[in-house]
């Protein structure tokens, strides 16, 4: 099973290191649906190159492994929390990147930027004059030999505000500064965390993955963040956070259901961090039931690429990867996305079952519903797009994968995924 110990990430992080925008939309006849679902021997259910395992339970959280028929073993891209852990990657607020000289006093229409794709909405946050960083876009630097895969929803951990990535990013392995489109997730802040409260919450990322810190390390980590930086990866936003983001909903949305989902959880705070849901001894200890019983039954999945998620028997979203490798780095922030949807939720008043028939079903319309549109995003990933009645789904291959001639499509791609309208 792959896992990622915080201690391992805190500990190499010791040492300082030195927005989206849609292109024309061509709406396409939906191919011809795929064949009906056929259950296998083993309670399974095959659907195109996809085998859909048997339910793994937990509460009122269900997870159906998607496992590819054919082996998908490559792994070309490097992910964030890698990144950060063997400090390959650096993120920063715009201008306290190495080398930048400081940023002029924001004007009002960087303080209420949002990332080029989505309409702008109006943002209460006062920056200081004389003070670097730009809401909606962090720059980062990748100092490593693999394009650096970003996924949309990914939060990101310092500087002066919590941030998520607002759209699929592919960074080349070139060591240049790229800016990136990006969300606020932390509303009431727009300074640096104190010392003790930064050290209290990495504190705690550290014990939620089994790992420990020593406080030298944590200190020396919190006085990152107080030059800009962003130290590391803090989970995923919920299913309609990362809804939101994919479909260009706005920060207001986002913010909106940033403040919805603490209420919910448990977790509203000082500054609206939806990091808090993590950070917060209280909250994320409720998580860790549902991650000690789910991560690693379908992490060992065989030939795993995805997982579709039902919270209280409704399918909710999900989510398939290019490859296995690339599923298992990302699997575990996933989860705990998907088992903060299910703290939120509560217990259902009726006990609904929900079937691999229904999985199927989900997934046949994720990659067969409704008509296609493609664009591209800033930096020429080619982003399919489908709504049908009642999913909404992604899919955004490289473009290298087409250059070489690859067959793309839902799943097939880098990352695809699928949320229930």
């Amino acid at each position: 099973m792959f896992r990622i110990s915080w201690w391992m990430l805190l500990a190499c992080l010791i040492a300082p290191a030195g927005g989206p925008s849609a292109g024309a939309k061509e709406p396409q006849e939906s191919p011809s649906p795929a064949s009906p679902p056929a259950t296998g021997p083993a309670g399974e259910v095959a659907l195109d190159d996809f085998v859909i395992g048997k339910p793994i339970i937990c509460r009122n959280l269900t997870v159906f492994p998607v496992a590819s028929k054919t082996p998908r073993t490559e792994d070309p891209y490097l992910t964030l929390d890698e990144g950060l852990k063997s400090k390959l990657v650096e993120v920063y607020e715009v201008g306290a990147e190495p080398g930048a000289a400081e940023a002029p006093a924001p004007s009002s229409a960087r303080q209420t930027a949002s990332p080029s794709n989505v309409q702008q909405e109006s943002a209460p946050v006062q920056m200081p004059a004389g003070y670097y960083g730009d809401v909606n876009h962090l720059v980062v630097i990748n100092r490593s030999k693999k394009p650096l895969y970003l996924m949309p929803g990914e939060i990101i951990y310092g500087g002066k505000q919590d941030r998520c990535v607002g759209e699929e990013c592919l960074i080349a392995p070139d060591q240049k500064p790229v800016k990136i489109g990006v969300f606020c997730v932390e509303q009431g802040r727009w300074s640096a965390r104190g010392g003790s409260q930064t050290v209290q919450e990495l504190h705690v990322l550290a014990e939620n993955s089994g790992g420990t810190a020593d406080r030298r390390t944590l200190h020396r980590l919190a006085q990152e963040t107080q030059r800009g930086k962003f130290v590391a990866p803090a989970g995923s936003l919920d299913k309609k956070g990362r809804q939101a983001v994919q479909e260009g909903k706005g920060q207001g949305q986002v913010w909106s259901n940033v403040s919805r989902t603490n209420v919910a959880s448990g977790a509203s705070n000082a500054s609206s961090a939806f990091t808090a849901n993590y950070t917060r001894p209280d909250t994320s200890k409720k998580l860790q039931v549902y991650l000690k019983e789910l991560q690693a039954p379908v992490d060992g999945h065989s030939q795993v690429v995805g997982a579709i998620v039902a919270v209280n028997g409704k399918v909710e979203a999900v989510d398939v990867f290019q490859s296995t490798p690339l599923f298992r780095k990302l699997w575990p922030k996933l989860l705990q996305s998907h088992a903060l949807d299910a703290v939120a939720a509560g217990k259902p008043k009726t006990k609904t079952v929900c079937t691999v028939q229904d999985a199927a079903k989900f997934l046949d319309d994720a990659m067969h519903g409704g008509k296609e549109e493609k664009s591209k995003t800033k930096g020429g990933l080619a982003v399919s797009k489908r709504d049908s009645e009642r999913v909404s789904s992604f899919s955004v291959a490289a473009p290298s994968r087409s250059a070489q001639g690859g067959k793309g499509g839902f799943g097939k791609d880098v990352h695809s995924s699928g949320y229930s309208k």
